[in-house]
């Protein structure tokens, strides 16, 4: 007969739980942060780091293709300055480290956070959430620092919702942000609602409260005029504008679409979290702070795939202390909770260290023939590409000149929309060829334009793969 566990066997199985399941997502998220790297964007960011470290002008940078026509300003300069430094002193393995330190440091302040609300289990299940709500962006780009700062912010405003202190190491740390990513106004924006909220919560005590909310207000408000004092100086306003209203030509900027897991995990926190509230499990009742926030998290989450992340990071501490109030008391921990975290992180960066120089020392497979045949072409050759082949050859082929790639800001809205047009054969793509002066193309193999070039318009192919199809003007073309 089966002896059934013990009530302290059980004990020490939920205890120690929380913290296996931990270890298990931060290797598994090894295996994913250092394999070959395979995203598009993570190459022009590199292209650019280097033009920035030879001498580019953050406040007039130059352009990588003759068809770049469009003045744009930097938004993500010290990111991408610090990729390719990495990238300069160890390769491509140092960019895929460098992405995966972020990426596991971000997971373990997830945890804490979560852990800061929550016994382990409920703070290790908000961290599975988070990162398959995170998956499909946790890639070596800039965009995975701010959801490291987003956390941060969210938690540190929540704080301040409790004690009315003023964090004023927000403003510099919002003109660092500045510097790496575009993101930086969620981070104001997430102040001046928390604000609102804390207004809200203490509305019956608001003569004697005014001064304090004052210097809370002067947080965001500093926070605001500090972002148009990095070295590019108040056009950095302008160019986030730019990026929203450019959203129609990437996929990224789509409607959200929940029945993706990465939306669906995110949906499920905040769903979670409103559900408790409503009733009334929770320890502590949501106030008009936590209300406000668990708004702004939704909104996010709702609004596009490219803000999915922001929503699932926001959403981490009101997710955890909803489902404390499942569980119910806390119960007993290890002693040295932090340490044993944080020895858990440094075993993950460990691996990550020892790995990555044999896993992500290279692309991502591309057809042998693919390099060959390019390093052929004359330099400065003009070449039709699709957005996402354009970063590999501005990395790997700089002497050539790629029609369009992943970075929309150096183009002109025009240039955007008739590259988008004529991948989709509408009016005029074959006019919009000749006037690039596109004798030259690499695109994917069942593509439209590729098959209307072949079979109508008389362009021989020259190498083709599964994936991937060069193919060469006739004759004759552009006359």
């Amino acid at each position: 007969m089966t002896e059934r566990p013990s009530g302290a066997a059980v004990t020490r199985l939920v205890t120690w739980m929380p913290y296996v399941l931990l270890a298990g997502v931060l290797l598994g998220l090894v295996r994913w942060v250092s394999a070959p790297i395979s995203n598009a964007d993570t190459f022009f960011h590199l292209r650019y780091g280097h033009e920035f470290l030879n001498g580019w002008s953050l406040q007039h940078p130059g352009h990588v293709s003759t068809l770049g026509r469009r003045d744009w300003v930097p938004t993500q300069w010290a990111s991408q300055m610090t990729m390719a430094l990495a990238e300069s002193a160890f390769g491509l393995a140092g960019v895929a480290w460098l992405a995966g330190f972020v990426v596991l440091g971000t997971t373990v302040a997830v945890f804490l956070v979560a852990r800061h609300y929550a016994d382990p289990l409920p703070a290790v299940v908000v961290t599975l959430l988070v990162v398959l709500a995170t998956s499909s962006d946790l890639v070596p780009r800039p965009q995975v620092v701010s959801y490291l700062l987003i956390l941060v912010v969210t938690h540190v405003w929540l704080r301040t919702g409790a004690d009315l202190s003023p964090r004023w190491w927000l403003v510099p740390l919002t003109w660092v942000w500045a510097c790496v990513h575009g993101m930086w106004p969620v981070g104001i924006l997430i102040g001046f609602v928390a604000v609102a909220g804390i207004a809200l919560d203490n509305r019956s005590r608001l003569p004697e409260l005014r001064p304090v909310l004052l210097r809370l207000l002067a947080v965001p408000v500093l926070s605001l005029v500090v972002a148009a004092l990095t070295p590019v100086g108040p056009r950095l306003f302008g160019a986030v504008l730019l990026v929203g209203g450019r959203g129609q030509f990437h996929d990224e900027w789509a409607a959200t679409d929940f029945r993706a897991h990465d939306a669906a995990a995110a949906a499920i926190l905040v769903t979670v979290t409103l559900l408790v509230w409503l009733r009334g499990r929770s320890a502590d009742g949501p106030g008009w702070l936590q209300v406000l926030m668990l708004l702004l998290a939704a909104g996010w989450t709702a609004y596009a795939v490219r803000t999915v992340p922001v929503g699932a990071v926001m959403v981490v501490p009101l997710a955890a202390a909803a489902l404390q109030g499942l569980v119910g008391s806390s119960r007993a921990v290890p002693r040295h909770d932090r340490g044993l975290v944080a020895g858990i992180g440094v075993l993950a960066v460990v691996v990550l260290t020892a790995v990555v120089p044999f896993t992500a020392d290279r692309p991502a497979t591309v057809p042998s023939w693919v390099n060959p045949a390019l390093d052929r072409l004359p330099d400065g050759t003009t070449l039709q590409t699709s957005d996402l082949m354009g970063g590999y050859l501005l990395w790997r082929h700089p002497e050539l000149n790629p029609v369009i790639d992943g970075y929309s800001d150096a183009y002109t809205t025009r240039h955007l929309r008739e590259q988008r047009d004529q991948l989709l054969l509408r009016p005029g793509w074959d006019r919009t060829l000749r006037t690039n002066k596109v004798e030259y193309a690499l695109l994917p193999t069942h593509s439209k334009l590729a098959y209307a070039l072949t079979t109508f318009a008389g362009w021989r192919v020259l190498d083709t793969s599964r994936d991937v199809v060069m193919i060469q003007a006739p004759d004759g073309w552009l006359s």
